[in-house]
Formats: C-alpha cells, structure tokens, sequence
C-alpha cells in the first residue's frame, strides 16, 4: 500500500526492556530469543509466593540525568526520560530545533509504584519526617509524561493515559489521534512502568496472578503453554516518535513504519475475568482494521498481548482465529511476553516497538518456553527460533484489567 499525505508515521523507537536499552540491542536480544527473567534479588522475599521477574538489571538513572534531577524522579521517570532520549535520538531529532507546542509526550503508565513504597517504608521504620516530599509528584500517573516534556521543553499536550495493561497502546493511540486532528506535529508515545516493587509483587501474589514457578525462572513466562500459572512481574519503557508524514518528509526523516489504526472497547463484564466470548475484544481489533482502511486478510503478524495466564490466552486465541479465520493457523502469533514478563502499562508500547523492528527487519521474533502447548492455544507462535517473513502490516493486541481492550494495526 503506497502512504499518503495524511499518515502518522513512526521515525524513531526508544526502549528500555530487560532484553536491552536502547534500538540495537533491543533487535538483538528480540531475535536472538533473549530470555529476561530471573529471581528478585533485591530484597528478602522468603515469604513471597512468586520471587521472580523480569528486571531491567543494566540501568543506571544517572547515565540519563544529572544526579539532582535523578534524585526528584522514581524510576518510572527514569525510564521514560531514558526512553524519550533514545527516541528522539533515533529519529534524528534535536529537541531545540523543533517548535516546542506543536510537540506532545502521551505516557501510558497503570501507576508510578516505586515511591509509594519506598515513603510507606520510611514513614514507619524511620518516621514521617523520612518521606521524601517530592513523593507526592511522583506517584501521580502523569508524572513521567509532565517530566518528558520539562526535560526537553515541550509545551504541547502532555496526558497520561491509564488504562491497567493496555495503557500503552491507548497511549498511542491518543497520541495518533492528536496528530489526525492537527493538534501536534510530533508525538512521542507510548508505555512507561516500573512495578516492581515488594508491595505490589506481594499484591499481585495474593491475587495469584503471578506465576509461581520461583525454582525456574528461565521457564515461568509462558504464554500459551500448557501449565502455565500467571505472569511475571516486568519493567521499562517502549516510547515511540510518531510524525505527521508532511513533517517527516519535510525534514528528510527516515520513516520506520505508519501507524495506520487503533480501536479501543470495554468489556464491561468482570474486574479481572475477560468477557467469555471476547465481543468487544474482537471489536477492538475490527475497529482498528477499519481505521487503517484494512480487513483481517491483511494482517502478516500479530503481536499478541499473551500474558500466560490460563484465562488471557485461551480468550485471546479464540478472538484470534475469529478475526482471521482461515489464515489462523498460518498468520505468526508471536508473545513478547515469554521475553520480556509482563510490564503492565508498558507491555503495549514495548510489544509496538518490537512490531516496528519486525517489519524493519522482516523477521519474527520467536515464544519462548512453549515446548507443551496448550491444545486450546493451537495458533503459530513462532517455536524454535526467529523466522524470516515476508511482513507487511502488524495488528498489537492490549487488553487490561477491568475490561480494556486496545489494537494498533502499524504497516510497513
């Protein structure tokens, strides 16, 4: 499909995922089946009933941050100032050269974690006068899109969009929807969390949400898998430029993908529970394809939300091969997640950067630890290593706790 003057395109990716920081090293360990899992080894956790997550172990805020500006921000924000930096870097834009309001940062976070408990702990084992009065700041959802844009100046919109773990995805679709009504030139977009944090693995635990496979960790993200038992914990930051393609080709940009539609549904059925038949799932990806002036024959890869838990991956299989029909079994399904755990409001934003870099690359990256298949998760999931494909148009799957359901459909 030739673009037209009115795509919002992407030109630049920046990523900060347990598999790498940074485009390259993300591509690397993305084909490469890099598996970023491992034990919580930050703290005591004998009493916990799932010790494992996926961490971004090679971060350091202050390779991103002067020290004081490091000092007033959690890591949520480190992240998406990271991520941003990266972003912007890829694409080859320089902050000061760009006209700072018709620049907007949307972030799709679920809620900043870490300071919450770091000032409960302070407050109650060294006293109220320990909580870091900067704490209030940074536990609010906005927090990392309100520090993106006073980092590099922007003064367009600047929402934070919390929608549980389609959050990135409706992120970027808010953000191509600023740019569809002429509201932005640019947009920097997409998922930033850092959830991991003893409450809320601890939380998600008693929920028992979490896999709780503690002695083998390689193996405990596995999406589709028979046995599976919950997700794991995850982090970073999946931040996407989109341009209008009048301001991209205007100033010679290199153009990576177009983010050709989105669609968002509620369930309205259960808190945690996915509606049974997966209706307004299926309609959000409907609404996406429609959107991108596309039907489902179109669609060469999905890039599946695949969360690896019971419930999640038998629904979203059978809205699958209800979309594609007789192409289920030969469209590639692959689950970032196996890779990366489940990053929350970031999963979105990561799983987009990863389709970006598949269309680019022409490759699939693979699933991991899906040697047993679930026989009621029969799609393509790309065992056994990445493949080499002929991609022209990728659907990215969302869906959230209390119903949220969110598609990006992005073409090559």
């Amino acid at each position: 499909m030739i673009g037209g003057p009115d795509d919002i395109v992407v030109t630049g990716l920046g990523v900060v995922s347990p598999i790498g920081v940074g485009r390259a090293a993300f591509a690397e360990g993305l084909f490469a089946g890099r598996n970023g899992v491992g034990p919580v080894d930050f703290c005591e956790t004998r009493d916990w009933r799932s010790r494992i997550c996926a961490r971004v172990r090679d971060f350091a805020a202050e390779d991103w941050l002067e020290a004081k500006a490091a000092r007033r921000m959690d890591r949520t924000g480190h992240f998406g100032v990271a991520a941003a930096t990266l972003a912007l870097r890829d694409a080859g834009l320089d902050p000061t050269g760009l006209d700072p309001t018709r620049v907007a940062v949307v972030s799709g976070t679920c809620a900043p974690m870490e300071w919450v408990w770091t000032a409960h702990e302070a407050c109650f084992t060294r006293g109220p006068r320990a909580v870091p009065p900067a704490t209030v700041l940074a536990t609010f959802p906005d927090a990392a899109a309100a520090q993106i844009a006073l980092r590099f100046g922007f003064t367009g919109p600047a929402p934070a969009v919390s929608t549980a773990c389609a959050s990135g995805a409706d992120a970027l679709g808010h953000a191509w929807l600023l740019l569809r009504a002429g509201l932005c030139d640019v947009a920097l977009a997409g998922g930033i969390e850092a959830p991991i944090v003893p409450s809320a693995m601890i939380a998600f635990g008693q929920a028992r949400a979490l896999s709780e496979r503690n002695d083998d960790p390689a193996t405990a993200s596995r999406p589709f898998a028979l046995g599976r038992d919950g997700f794991v914990m995850g982090e970073g930051a999946g931040l996407l430029v989109l341009e209008t393609r009048r301001h991209a080709e205007a100033r010679g940009a290199r153009i990576d993908a177009v983010l050709a539609g989105y669609g968002a549904t509620t369930d309205a059925w259960h808190m945690t529970v996915p509606e049974p038949d997966g209706i307004q799932r299926l309609r959000a990806l409907h609404v996406a394809l429609a959107a991108a002036g596309l039907g489902p024959e179109a669609i060469d890869l999905v890039e599946a939300h695949g969360t690896s838990t019971p419930q999640n991956d038998e629904n979203e299989t059978r809205v699958l091969r209800a979309l594609l029909g007789a192409r289920a079994a030969n469209v590639p399904v692959p689950a970032l997640k196996s890779q990366l755990g489940h990053g929350l409001g970031a999963a979105a934003g990561l799983a987009a950067a990863a389709a970006v870099v598949c269309l680019e690359r022409q490759r699939v990256h693979p699933t991991l630890n899906l040697d047993e298949r679930d026989p009621a998760c029969d799609l393509d999931h790309v065992v056994g290593g990445a493949r080499a494909a002929c991609l022209r148009t990728a659907l990215v799957c969302a869906f959230g706790f209390g119903g949220k359901n969110a598609a990006l459909v992005l073409r090559r």
